[in-house]
């Protein structure tokens, strides 16, 4: 059980990054479909559904020794289920070169993201927007909305949907849940998503995205305060996330610093 993170050394903040990163893909334990190990060298999660986001590596401790057995078991498992596996690499995971050794053994690396972090007392007001309305997600219709938005927002494939709407409903529907989804409207549209889960001892912001017609009005800055708002009138002090290229400007102009890199792995299904 974490206690709400109050006055972290750098130290806490990187692990708390990873910490809710975690948190997040624990959840995933309520989703029938998705196995979830949390092993002491690694926590991984394993499915039949075809997409890397419900199949991936996280925290890795492996001995320099034994990595590249553990990278090929990995693989193995992926194999017989059919599906892409996704590795995330941060700055706790060893070995220190377990990128390279992932690569080596045919892992294609991804985007590189900065871990941010801010405490939630410093963040700006969000500025009003003309017919911008701020909602929390409460239905299973409203999830499904949310995962198209995400999908379509980031050039996505939609047979996602069904799949992550079902497993969200579980994640984040009931009052107490610590995922939170939320939808932003402009007028009657659904335009804009974010999600923010409670873990590790912080709020960490997830699945900020908006759809590309309703882009430059500021609307994804509203929808990251207005959740982060929220989080700080639940007793949340910090809050953490993983900055796309795109998005990482916006975070550093709210005042998110950054406390080191994450890195993907993407090894695919075959």
């Amino acid at each position: 059980m974490f206690t709400i993170l109050t006055d972290p050394t750098d130290a806490d903040v990187v692990a708390a990054i990873e910490g809710n990163m975690l948190a997040r893909y624990l959840l995933y334990r309520l989703c029938p479909e998705v196995e979830v190990h949390d092993d002491p060298d690694m926590l991984w999660t394993l499915s039949e559904l075809g997409y890397a986001t419900f199949n991936t590596v996280h925290r890795a401790q492996l001995p320099p020794g034994d990595c590249d057995r553990v990278i090929a078991e990995v693989m193995r498992r992926g194999r017989l289920k059919g599906v892409p596996l996704l590795w995330w690499i941060g700055p706790l995971s060893r070995p220190c070169d377990l990128g390279s050794r992932l690569t080596a053994l045919g892992w294609r690396s991804g985007e590189e993201q900065p871990g941010m972090a801010a405490e939630l007392e410093l963040l700006p007001v969000p500025s009003p927007i003309g017919g911008f309305r701020f909602r929390q997600v409460s239905s299973v219709d409203g999830l499904t909305t949310w995962w198209k938005l995400v999908c379509k927002a980031n050039s996505r494939p939609s047979g996602i949907v069904t799949h992550g709407a079902r497993c969200y409903t579980r994640l984040s529907l009931e009052p107490d849940s610590a995922m939170r989804c939320y939808l932003g409207w402009l007028g009657n549209e659904p335009v804009s998503t974010a999600c923010v889960v409670l873990g590790a001892g912080v709020a960490g912001l997830y699945g900020v995205a908006t759809l590309q017609d309703a882009r430059k009005q500021g609307i994804g800055t509203a929808m990251t305060l207005k959740a982060l708002q929220l989080a700080r009138e639940m007793g949340y002090r910090w809050a953490v996330l993983r900055a796309s290229a795109e998005g990482a400007p916006l975070y550093r102009r709210l005042g998110f610093r950054e406390y080191g890199k994450f890195s993907t792995y993407l090894c695919e299904g075959r």
